[in-house]
């Protein structure tokens, strides 16, 4: 069984390095084109224009709520001690098409609702990983 509290995603992957590395700096950053449209999930050429002209901005870390769910058991190895917990799909304020999956915190007793307006924190879960999360704004 893995001892991870998570699966550490591949922080060292080019194309979302600065994505990892603007987490541990406690700035949440995404990929935009020289076109002006932002990308996600990060790839080597825009969609839209097919540029390779991508530079990686902050963005504000507001956001609302797409859709979540309650997880009450957790398939995930080394992960049971999080339930039960919450995981939320946010929409980023810059761009309705950035929607990163994330886990929401700081919700007990707070009623969800769609568009509830969320900023970005970041939690510490290996050394060299700092995962964005949510929580109500």
């Amino acid at each position: 069984m893995d001892p991870r509290p998570l699966h550490v995603p591949d922080v060292e992957w080019e194309v979302a390095r600065p994505f990892w590395e603007g987490c541990r700096q406690r700035e949440l950053r995404m990929p935009r084109c020289v076109c002006g449209a932002y990308i996600w999930y990060p790839e080597p050429r825009c969609p839209t224009c097919r540029s390779d002209r991508i530079t990686w901005v902050p963005v504000s870390g507001r956001a609302t709520l797409f859709t979540w769910t309650t997880v009450y058991r957790t398939f995930v190895p080394g992960h049971s001690a999080r339930v039960p917990y919450v995981t939320g799909i946010v929409e980023l304020t810059e761009d309705a098409k950035l929607r990163l999956a994330t886990f929401l915190v700081g919700v007990e007793g707070v009623k969800l609702a769609l568009g509830l307006p969320l900023r970005v924190d970041f939690q510490r879960i290996e050394n060299d990983v700092v995962l964005p999360v949510f929580r109500p704004a």
